[in-house]
């Protein structure tokens, strides 16, 4: 199997972004690939993938988990202070 093309992987991920309402097995599903990209793109030398992608992976643990101060799941975006 090739290797992703994770700029493309990444543009995917922006476009596909659940909606604010989205149900919480979705956001963190959401989650889960852009940890999943993030590691790919942290193998290919990016130092600052390899910690987004933890914080993606333990948004995602908390969403499942129903973590308190959640909200509704609505994504946070790492590093934009957006909700």
């Amino acid at each position: 199997m090739a290797a992703p093309n994770t700029v493309s992987e990444l543009q995917d991920l922006r476009l596909m972004h659940p909606a604010p309402d989205a149900p919480v097995a979705t956001v963190a599903a959401w989650y889960e690939r852009k940890a999943e990209v993030l590691a790919h793109l942290a193998a290919e030398g990016s130092r600052k993938a390899a910690g987004h992608a933890e914080v993606a992976r333990r948004h995602a643990a908390a969403l499942l988990a129903g973590m308190p101060g959640q909200g509704n799941g609505a994504p946070v975006l790492v590093g934009s202070g957006r909700r």
